[in-house]
């Protein structure tokens, strides 16, 4: 295998996982929430339409690590995921920028 073509696995791996990762942090976030009431601070964890902003938020808080302060995780289960996902944000433009090198050195040779 060449360079080019592991790049290329990498980069739509990693694309795959960062597009469908907000959706499946936010429900990750709520079966942890819903089995420990007290997973997250700032938080609350009711049936109600503002849920979905709420944890979409703080995904995209945390994967950006951004971490405004006002919801964070207390359950360690829920630290461990915040932590995956921040992880993940910072792999994303990392990867993305390589690959993006990859291509443009590729049409040079």
């Amino acid at each position: 295998m060449d360079g080019v073509y592991v790049a290329e696995l990498w980069s739509r791996l990693l694309i795959f996982c960062f597009s469908a990762e907000a959706d499946t942090t936010v429900a990750l976030f709520t079966y942890i929430g819903s089995l420990v009431p007290k997973a997250f601070s700032g938080l609350s964890l009711e049936d109600s339409p503002a849920l979905a902003s709420n944890l979409t938020y703080f995904s995209f808080v945390t994967l950006t690590t951004t971490g405004y302060g006002d919801i964070f995780p207390v359950h360690p289960i829920a630290r461990s995921l915040c932590n995956l996902e921040s992880i993940f944000g910072q792999l994303y433009p990392a990867t993305l920028l390589a690959r993006l090198v990859t291509l443009e050195l590729a049409d040079r040779a």
